[in-house]
């Protein structure tokens, strides 16, 4: 076999566990994942903005969360 058939697979599996995670975090709001991925939201409470950056609380960790740019919380 030549090294070219070994990419999809050992890019794939890899992929695939994220994938699923993510699946799973979005239904089951897993807390473990803020403090291993990073993955907030801003969903708990209102959101402030002051002027420059969009506050919020994590609904999963309590944690003090800011928005970035393209939306993602951090």
């Amino acid at each position: 076999m030549n090294a070219i058939g070994f990419i999809p697979l050992g890019l794939g599996i890899p992929l695939t566990v994220m994938f699923v995670l993510m699946v799973l975090d979005l239904i089951f709001k897993f807390r473990w994942t803020c403090k291993a991925f990073g993955w907030h939201d801003g969903n708990a409470g209102g959101c402030t903005f002051d002027g420059a950056s969009v506050h919020a609380r994590c609904s999963k960790c309590s944690k003090e969360v800011m928005q970035d740019s393209q939306g993602n919380w951090f």
